[in-house]
């Protein structure tokens, strides 16, 4: 059986302030990333990025 160790780095994670959403994507958005947002109307994805 062959066996790999992987190794993955520590990313910085910016939180949102935003509990559920951090929650979600696993404390807040990787540094130096980008991340899409989607959701149906009336979902404040808009207040999101003012």
């Amino acid at each position: 059986m062959l066996r790999m160790d992987v190794v993955v780095p520590e990313v910085p994670l910016l939180q949102t302030y935003v509990d559920g959403l951090d929650r979600v994507l696993g404390g807040g958005i990787p540094k130096g990333s980008t991340v899409l947002i989607a959701g149906t109307p009336g979902t404040m994805k808009t207040s999101l990025i003012l």
